[in-house]
């Protein structure tokens, strides 16, 4: 039996795919420690945090975090908690 071509990976797709899976575990991990703004920070903003946030993915949390409090996933008091410990330092 002949075998099957493998179909091209499309980069872009993975790309944008990767992108909404960080925003979708830090907007989710933000909302689980948005009571504690070091916490925050330490997750977006530290220096000495190897995963920290990039403008462009903070950008992104922020746009998903807007949506997903107008479509009432998420309660704005979470959002502006999050917020806050980003600018916390």
């Amino acid at each position: 039996m002949p075998r099957k071509k493998k179909k091209p990976i499309n980069l872009k797709d993975k790309l944008k795919q990767r992108k909404e899976t960080i925003t979708n575990f830090y907007v989710n991990r933000l909302s689980q420690v948005s009571d504690d703004p070091q916490k925050v920070w330490e997750l977006t903003k530290d220096p000495t945090n190897m995963f920290r946030t990039n403008e462009e993915e903070l950008t992104n949390i922020l746009a998903e975090l807007d949506r997903r409090v107008l479509v009432g996933e998420i309660d704005p008091e979470v959002r502006t908690k999050i917020i806050q410990g980003i600018n916390y330092k």
